[in-house]
C-alpha cells in the first residue's frame, strides 16, 4: 500500500513537471515566432527607408471591441493620433485614435467607422474610398465608372490623409460591383493581414 502511494505520489508530481514543461515549449515558440515578426517587419521597413516604431497588441479596445487594438507604445515613444499601423510586410491594417503615455488605441481598417483615401497602385489618378465592410473587410468605394479597374490590382494610400504617407499598400481588388443604377462602381478589397491574429505591429513616423 505504502510502495503503492509512493508511486501515485511520483506520478502526479512528473505529471505536473511535464505540464509545466509544455507551458515553456508554448512560451518559448510563441516568443521565437513574434521575434521573427519583428525581424521580417524590420528588414521589409528599412529597405523602403520608412521611419517606424514597432509595438506589440496587448489588448482589445473597450468593451472588447475586436476592431480596436491595444498596443505598448504610446506619445512618450513618438506616436499621435492618425500615423498609420502596419503588419505583415508593409500591409496597412489601421490608424491610431488615441494615445497615451505608455500605449495607444488602433482603429482596424475592417471597422464601419474607419474610412481612407486610396488609389490604384502607379496610377493615382484613379481614386476612391476604403472603408470597413460588416466589420470584417473592406470595400473601395467611389470609384469612377469609367475608371479601368481589374481583379489583382493593388490598391495603397494617397497621401491624402494627414498623417499617413502615400504608397502604402492596403490590398488587392477582388470582386468588382458595378451596377448601371449607381454612380460609382465598387470593389472587395482583399488584405493579406489577418485582421484577427495581430501580434506585432509597426506604426509609421513622419
Amino acid at each position: 500500500i505504502t510502495k503503492k502511494q509512493n508511486f501515485q505520489s511520483e506520478n502526479e508530481t512528473l505529471r505536473k513537471k511535464i505540464e509545466n514543461l509544455e507551458d515553456q515549449i508554448v512560451t518559448l515558440k510563441s516568443f521565437i515566432e513574434e521575434n521573427k515578426l519583428l525581424e521580417e517587419e524590420s528588414d521589409y521597413l528599412k529597405a523602403r527607408k520608412i521611419n517606424f516604431q514597432t509595438a506589440r497588441v496587448i489588448g482589445r479596445g473597450p468593451d472588447s471591441n475586436a476592431n480596436i487594438l491595444i498596443i505598448n507604445k504610446g506619445w512618450q515613444n513618438g506616436l499621435q493620433n492618425g500615423l498609420a499601423v502596419m503588419a505583415e510586410k508593409g500591409a496597412l491594417i489601421g490608424k491610431i485614435i488615441r494615445t497615451e503615455q505608455n500605449q495607444s488605441f488602433v482603429l482596424l481598417l475592417i471597422d464601419n467607422q474607419c474610412r481612407l483615401s486610396a488609389s490604384l497602385a502607379g496610377r493615382s489618378e484613379l481614386t476612391g474610398v476604403v472603408s470597413g465592410s460588416h466589420n470584417n473587410s473592406l470595400i473601395l468605394d467611389y470609384v469612377l465608372k469609367n475608371n479601368d479597374l481589374k481583379t489583382g490590382d493593388l490598391i495603397v494610400t494617397t497621401g491624402n490623409d494627414n498623417a499617413i504617407p502615400a504608397g502604402l499598400l492596403i490590398g488587392e481588388v477582388g470582386e468588382i460591383t458595378d451596377n448601371k443604377e449607381d454612380l460609382f462602381k465598387q470593389a472587395e478589397i482583399i488584405s493579406p493581414a489577418n485582421f484577427r491574429n495581430l501580434k506585432i505591429v509597426s506604426v509609421i513616423i513622419n
